[in-house]
């Protein structure tokens, strides 16, 4: 694979790549939420810390000044995105969205956000700090640094099947 360019959408620079084996080309949204999106990251990005921090679909959908359809839309792609990532099943209810929203939230307590109960102490001479922050998953040894938002939403994962 390498790198075969650039072009802008939106003001937003996408990187093209081209398979070497194959000459399939493709973008650096590829396989990730973004891929097809005309908004611009930051907006979707923002909105999903909205939804995250507790803030209702409607209430997203009404401070970003976009349709309660848009909002849930862009839910649906990061639960979809997340739930391909952390490969487990949630207890399962009926309702989709809500089984979106699960996902995602899994996916971002167990990957973004640093919890107390498993950081670790910072090595000695290593400066004021006495602990490091570290996810769930970075205790599992399943990461090795605390993701942002936008890493776990850019990850391309393999499809998972059962």
């Amino acid at each position: 694979m390498v790198s075969n360019g650039t072009y802008f959408v939106r003001g937003a620079r996408v990187r093209k790549f081209i398979c070497r084996h194959c000459g399939h080309v493709f973008n650096s949204r590829a396989r990730t939420p973004f891929r097809w999106l005309h908004t611009p990251r930051w907006k979707v990005l923002l909105a999903l810390r909205l939804l995250v921090k507790g803030l209702s679909l409607h209430g997203t959908a009404e401070v970003m000044q976009v349709k309660l359809d848009t909002a849930r839309r862009w839910l649906r792609r990061a639960g979809q995105h997340s739930e391909a990532i952390s490969r487990t099943l949630a207890f399962s209810k009926k309702r989709r969205e809500f089984q979106h929203q699960l996902d995602f939230r899994r996916a971002y307590a167990n990957i973004v956000r640093p919890h107390r109960s498993v950081r670790a102490p910072a090595p000695r001479g290593s400066g004021p700090r006495r602990w490091l922050p570290r996810t769930p998953a970075m205790a599992a040894d399943l990461a090795n640094h605390v993701w942002t938002l936008e890493e776990v939403l850019e990850y391309k994962h393999r499809t998972y099947q059962p």
